[in-house]
């Protein structure tokens, strides 16, 4: 079970990384070429898969240096253990600002492209505009933060 979870946190940490990479391609040279805001979307669900598995990867190694239990594997711990992994409250808020972005979208009657950006009306046509400068500083962000948090993972 050790090793298991052991690896598991590598192959998350890893996986992360390997969406990053895939969002990043898609913004800075397939974006350009096809100038397809649809896009947008996809990338912001490449990002939120890979906060995702960096939040796994962080719990599963507070799990296997028996930090926490097995039982407590939430974004709700995580976000209690920020400090430990150099996160402030503004990182923090990012992962719900993605994390509500994709919500916004599931739950949307209505999305459009106008004036290159990816439009998502809401029920109470409240607006939600994705631009490539807006999805370019959430890559960027996203980036900053697995990085942190794969350095503490090696120490």
């Amino acid at each position: 079970m050790i090793n298991t979870v052991s690896k598991n946190f590598e192959v998350l940490i890893a996986e992360a990384n390997r969406k990053l990479k895939t969002a990043d391609h898609l913004i800075y040279v397939t974006y350009p070429l096809l100038k397809e805001e649809k896009l947008f979307i996809k990338i912001i669900e490449l990002i939120s898969d890979a906060l995702q598995n960096c939040i796994k990867a962080a719990l599963f190694h507070d799990y296997y240096w028996k930090r926490i239990e097995l039982a407590n594997f939430d974004y709700t711990l995580f976000k209690e253990r920020r400090k430990i992994y150099n996160l402030n409250e503004d990182e923090i808020k990012f992962f719900e600002d993605i994390f509500m972005i994709l919500e916004k979208h599931k739950k949307a009657p209505v999305e459009f492209i106008r004036k290159k950006e990816f439009v998502i009306l809401e029920e109470n046509l409240a607006t939600l505009q994705l631009s490539s400068e807006k999805v370019r500083g959430y890559l960027f962000k996203a980036k900053s933060i697995v990085e942190k948090v794969q350095k503490r993972l090696r120490y």
